[in-house]
């Protein structure tokens, strides 16, 4: 910055010019931003000042990274508090971590016997869809691949976190 500072480029700007490199710094931090007279470069070293927009540049709805699989008409709000699982403490019981399709996250009890089916129906009970869901697991995210009725325990679900992917 010193090197700014004095109107000498800094060795990274130098490297593969032809000729000298000239810097001329304004300090503007005393003034306020106006987006009516912000300088636009044109890449040629020259500014202008940059058109003011008649209308906002963009008023619509975004999505998010790896969101892009799904209808957003099928999928309903996340109710965490709407599911229930019966659990029972005399038999051996395991954590889930539940990532709903809308990026939310619980924890849930489960009996170490209980089935994917039943994660399932509880998935569906915090967080109903119109369509079917798959359920992936670990990391890089793979599609659990066993049927509903295989336990959590024999697939492999056992303290994991799983995602719900419409």
């Amino acid at each position: 910055m010193k090197a700014i500072e004095q109107g000498y480029a800094p060795e990274e700007l130098s490297e593969g010019a032809t000729g000298p490199v000239n810097i001329a710094l304004v300090d503007k931090r005393g003034e306020d931003y106006d987006p009516r007279t912000a300088p636009r470069s044109s890449g040629q070293g020259s500014s202008a000042p940059a058109p003011v927009p008649a209308r906002p540049l963009f008023a619509g709805e975004g999505m998010t990274l790896g969101g892009g699989g799904g209808s957003a008409a099928a999928a309903g709000a996340v109710n965490t508090s709407a599911g229930s699982v019966a659990v029972d403490p005399n038999r051996p019981t395991t954590s889930v971590q539940i990532r709903f399709h809308n990026g939310q996250r619980q924890t849930q009890q489960f009996n170490q016997d209980a089935t994917v089916g039943q994660l399932r129906a509880y998935m569906q009970q915090v967080a109903p869809v119109n369509a079917p869901f798959r359920i992936l697991e670990g990391f890089p995210p793979k599609v659990i691949a066993v049927g509903d009725e295989v336990t959590l325990k024999d697939a492999g679900l056992l303290n994991a976190a799983v995602t719900q992917k419409i």
